[in-house]
């Protein structure tokens, strides 16, 4: 995938990570695992949305199912645990049983290729990490240089 065509999609599925509480780690590891398994980068995006959105607004059956395997299908599991933890709570279910708790064809054909790969969106998520690790620091130096330049700027101005 390029990175035009993340950036003219990215828009779409961000809102529903922002309001399901899915991180920018999660989101981009996904997208990862998805376009690295052939899905079309647009595909990935629109599965990904689904996916989120199932947590936002589950089915009956669907909550009744994540209950039978001890979990809410809500938010709060997955601000709790993150994507990866219910992906690893329902990464041994069989497809019917996934088909049941991700009705919506188009999330499902994300759920499929992300749970056979778990490895990899692991390793994805943890990339992600790091790179969020190393912006939250370059961008906690530029704040303190800004803030050291500001004081300095205003002390000038008041003598």
């Amino acid at each position: 995938s390029t990175f035009p065509e993340l950036a003219s999609g990215i828009g779409n599925v961000a809102t529903t990570a922002a309001t399901a509480g899915v991180g920018l780690d999660e989101l981009g590891a996904m997208l990862a695992v998805l376009t690295r398994a052939g899905i079309k980068t647009d595909n990935a995006i629109t599965s990904v949305n689904s996916i989120i959105a199932t947590f936002l607004k589950p089915s009956d059956e669907a909550k009744e199912i994540a209950a039978q395997l001890g979990f809410q299908l809500s938010t709060t599991t997955i601000q709790a645990e993150g994507l990866a933890g219910v992906f690893q709570r329902i990464a041994k279910l069989p497809p019917e049983t996934l088909a049941r708790l991700f009705p919506e064809s188009r999330a499902l054909k994300g759920i499929l290729p992300a749970l056979r790969n778990m490895e990899g969106f692991e390793e994805d998520l943890k990339l992600m990490e790091q790179r969020a690790g190393a912006t939250d620091r370059a961008y906690s130096k530029l704040a303190k240089k800004l803030s050291v330049q500001m004081s300095q700027a205003l002390s000038l101005t008041h003598t």
